[in-house]
């Protein structure tokens, strides 16, 4: 005996697609698609075909261009391959918007990595998923996630502290605050540089300045060394919460801009093909 619920349940669909046909059929546009009578598809014996023929249903062998004395193989439109293909408004084409991306929990680990190679993998909350899939667009900076990166980015900062050879930055770097201050320049251009995926532009070289000297001054009074590393520990906590290292930004040069349409630069285009093939930043950025 067939079961009345499959029955019941393989009738809705036909249902709906007819349905659906009708009301196609009731908003469907009028017009003729090329040339012909016009008054052909009004009268009851005629209908319009795909082309521009019409045929007729009261007698199935006539057709329209149909000539006895014409070759049987020859192409009934000739001039076909000579139209015009159809055109595109690209006054409707509208370009992918600007992104900011956070990077995920890998791209985070795998970045971090290149940047400091630390003793032991970085721990960070897992992302949230959508649709399974561990990559979001839309992932935020939840309190969580903030506390927990602070909290990392101090245990690296006191990490690299504690192995920082200041003769990496320059040979004066602990004669004086000076000089040493020099040396934390070239740390913040190098590991700023590799970090935000592009070169430092001067505003936010001297905010991470800033924060070296606030740091500095939570060294050994009259330590140069000390005080520098202590300056560079404050710097490297800055840059690992930086935004420009958190996110990936795709917002292009708005300087080249046509017609209010811009592209990514070229290191957006970097980061993008880096980490959708590597979930890893891509080669450091000179």
């Amino acid at each position: 005996m067939k079961d009345p619920n499959v029955a019941s349940g393989a009738a809705a669909p036909v249902v709906s697609l007819a349905a659906l046909w009708l009301c196609a059929a009731s908003v469907g546009c009028t017009g003729e698609i090329s040339g012909g009578d016009s008054t052909a598809a009004s009268e009851p014996g005629s209908r319009r075909g795909r082309g521009s023929d019409v045929v007729s249903d009261t007698d199935p062998g006539s057709r329209a261009n149909t000539d006895p004395d014409s070759d049987p193989g020859a192409d009934p439109n000739p001039n076909a391959s000579e139209q015009d293909p159809a055109e595109v408004d690209t006054t409707q084409c509208r370009p992918p918007p600007s992104r900011v991306v956070r990077l995920s929990k890998l791209e985070l680990q795998n970045s971090i990595a290149d940047l400091l190679a630390p003793a032991q993998r970085v721990e960070l909350p897992d992302d949230a998923k959508f649709l399974n899939f561990s990559s979001n667009a839309e992932a935020l900076v939840t309190p969580p996630f903030a506390n927990a990166l602070k909290s990392t980015a101090e245990t690296l900062a006191a990490e690299f502290r504690a192995n920082l050879d200041p003769s990496r930055f320059g040979s004066d770097c602990t004669t004086s605050d000076e000089s040493a201050r020099s040396c934390a320049t070239t740390f913040i251009d190098r590991y700023g540089q590799q970090a935000f995926r592009r070169p430092l532009s001067q505003s936010e070289i001297d905010g991470l300045l800033a924060v070296y000297d606030a740091g500095r001054e939570t060294g050994a009074d009259g330590d140069v060394q000390d005080r520098f590393s202590a300056g560079v520990d404050y710097t490297l906590r800055a840059i690992l919460q930086s935004p420009a290292f958190l996110y990936r930004i795709e917002l292009g040069d708005p300087d080249a801009a046509i017609a209010g349409v811009t592209s990514l630069t070229p290191y957006e285009v970097a980061s993008a093909l880096s980490y959708m093939l590597t979930a890893s930043p891509p080669d450091q950025a000179r």
